[in-house]
């Protein structure tokens, strides 16, 4: 860049000198104005450092534009280059900018099925792949490839909030976590939708599929995240509310406490969290529902409910009008009962 203008400066001045001697009676020639950049977008002909933590939003890809509601996306991460490709995210393999020119390896992608955004992300993902040029103008991000051109603009800024400054990833581990609210829709009725922090790794349900979050890093509430993954099920009905919770999570930002929930921000709004809370065995007084066997679940019918609490190694119970004891034992998702006493 340095060079580059250094050239419109010396450029510049033989031109005035020129004019200068054709006609001594004319004004100086101005200076030519040097370029601007905004503070979105990286210098024309810019190495890949320039575009570090920017986000871009397809606006056009050679003669189409998107479908609607539906989402391309672009974005220049510390851990390598990928997006949002309509029904799936994605990664660029060996992703090479150095002056303007593109080298591109093998792209990787979820393999999850959207109903009616197939051929367009096919499209998409191969016009990227056979890319050859990068350039930067003002707040547009042009891609050239044999086929045509994309056309990017930034992509909106995450909304504001008003949560408290946000954890590392070791103040999470251990907690799992149920959406409450997602760029300002609530689940569907009977879904769940959650976020696991494990020591194996970030992840949970998105509804039908279980995800995982490759390579999530949280640092005093900045996050940055590798390619997501998830299984491969189709569930009637509830893809559409998937593949919007895996994008938005695919271009996080953020994540702070704001009183007892969890706020991730994200390019598209907010995904909003409560904390899971399990049950344990002393929690209170239980009462028999059914008697799992390997196959199916039998329901127990009984004039009086038969019941068991488990409080300080004892367990106490009643079955009809006989009350009964027995010692146990829990540890790691067993429980060893002892001799029972009526």
């Amino acid at each position: 860049m340095r060079s580059f203008l250094k050239f419109l400066v010396t450029a510049a001045a033989f031109m005035a000198l020129a004019v200068a001697c054709t006609a001594n009676t004319a004004e100086p020639a101005a200076q030519p104005a040097l370029p601007t950049v905004s503070p979105t977008a990286a210098p024309s002909g810019a190495e890949l450092a320039d575009l570090l933590g920017s986000s871009w939003e397809l606006v056009t890809y050679g003669d189409q534009t998107p479908l609607p509601d539906t989402q391309l996306t672009l974005i220049f991460g510390a851990d390598g280059v990928g997006g949002a490709a309509g029904c799936n995210s994605y990664f660029l393999g060996n992703f090479g900018l150095a002056a303007g020119q593109l080298t591109i390896g093998e792209a990787a992608s979820t393999k999850m099925f959207c109903d009616g955004r197939m051929e367009q992300e096919q499209a998409f993902l191969t016009m990227l792949q056979s890319a050859t040029a990068l350039t930067v103008a003002g707040d547009t991000l042009r891609i050239t490839t044999p086929t045509g051109d994309m056309v990017f603009q930034p992509a909106p800024a995450a909304e504001d909030s008003t949560a408290v400054a946000g954890p590392n990833l070791a103040d999470l581990l251990g907690t799992e976590w149920d959406v409450v609210s997602y760029a300002g829709q609530t689940p569907l009725p009977n879904t769940q939708l959650t976020l696991r922090f494990t020591a194996e790794g970030v992840g949970g349900s998105a509804g039908c599929n279980s995800y995982g979050l490759g390579d999530f890093q949280l640092n005093e509430g900045q996050i940055s995240m590798g390619l997501a993954n998830s299984t491969m099920m189709f569930c009637e009905g509830l893809m559409d509310q998937e593949q919007a919770f895996l994008t938005l999570l695919q271009s996080a930002i953020t994540l702070s406490f704001n009183g007892e929930q969890l706020v991730m921000s994200t390019l598209e709004g907010e995904i909003v969290f409560q904390s899971v809370v399990y049950q344990t065995l002393e929690s209170g007084a239980w009462v028999l529902s059914g008697i799992a066997q390997t196959d199916a679940l039998i329901s127990t019918e009984h004039d009086s409910a038969i019941t068991a609490a488990f409080q300080n190694g004892q367990l106490t119970g009643a079955v009809g009008c006989n009350e009964y004891t027995a010692s146990y034992e829990a540890a790691e998702g067993q429980l060893t009962l002892g001799p029972l006493a009526v």
